[in-house]
């Protein structure tokens, strides 16, 4: 069986077309490695995650609706010890949602050597795993004056601050109650459509990242990014190409050709 979508605590955070919805997930040159030799879909514990230290929370209002509903001391210790909990037993794998790719995204995680993005489909995510892992897009919030709903375990892991809004994240989600990380083996060449490579990347290692992938049967999924192409007015225009390549190999160092 394919991923729980229909759960409560994921029912509403759905595309409306998942299988054109494109994700994203970029990796640095060992992740791909990894990815590419275990060939399985890595869950990182949420408590681990420095990016947003308010993973797996809960907002200010619940902390003030537990308080005033028990003494304060223990309305307190209640939400810290829910938030522990959720932090040590959710485990999640994370994919950026849009269409194209995410210049911001791309600064975030793509900006060491041999960096790529692995773009697959929502409905692909979906079919790729078992039935005790949970998919959604993640609903962001501003923590000081909005809540989600209590009385599911699930509902932090798939809600974040409003700050992260840019991040447009896809979570798989899984919680376990024992503290064993399991991570579940996929077929890599249903769930990946392409892999994008940024076109100012060395030569010999665009050669390296090809010769990985062809060890892997994915070669073929290897395509050149668009987020530092130049204009297609520029592209169509020899005269104003070499002099675009001019401009860029000034201000950043030689440019590969497109």
């Amino acid at each position: 069986m394919p991923a729980n979508t229909e759960h409560p605590a994921v029912r509403d955070k759905q595309p409306e077309h998942p299988a054109q919805m494109k994700i994203w997930r970029y990796l640095k040159l060992p992740n791909l490695v990894s990815l590419l030799q275990k060939r399985f879909l890595h869950f990182t514990k949420l408590g681990v995650l420095h990016d947003d230290l308010f993973e797996g929370t809960f907002p200010t209002i619940t902390q003030l609706i537990t308080d005033l509903q028990m003494p304060q001391e223990q309305g307190g210790d209640l939400v810290d010890h829910l938030t522990s909990y959720v932090r040590e037993n959710t485990y999640v794998n994370c994919w950026s949602g849009n269409q194209k790719e995410s210049a911001a995204m791309w600064r975030l995680y793509g900006t060491s050597p041999g960096s790529v993005a692995v773009q697959s489909t929502y409905e692909k995510l979906v079919t790729a795993l078992p039935n005790e892992y949970y998919v959604a897009m993640v609903k962001y919030l501003d923590y000081d004056r909005e809540h989600f709903p209590s009385g599911n375990i699930l509902y932090p892991g798939f809600h974040k601050r409003i700050e992260f809004e840019f991040e447009r994240e896809i979570r798989a989600l899984r919680f376990s109650f024992e503290d064993t990380e399991s991570d579940p083996v996929v077929d890599l060449n249903d769930i990946i459509e392409q892999i994008y490579m940024r076109a100012t990347e060395e030569q010999w290692m665009m050669d390296v990242v090809k010769g990985l992938l062809d060890q892997h049967s994915l070669g073929d999924k290897l395509v050149q990014s668009n987020i530092d192409a130049p204009p297609a007015r520029i592209r169509a225009n020899p005269e104003m190409k070499q002099l675009y390549h001019q401009v860029r190999s000034s201000q950043h160092g030689p440019d590969q050709e497109t």
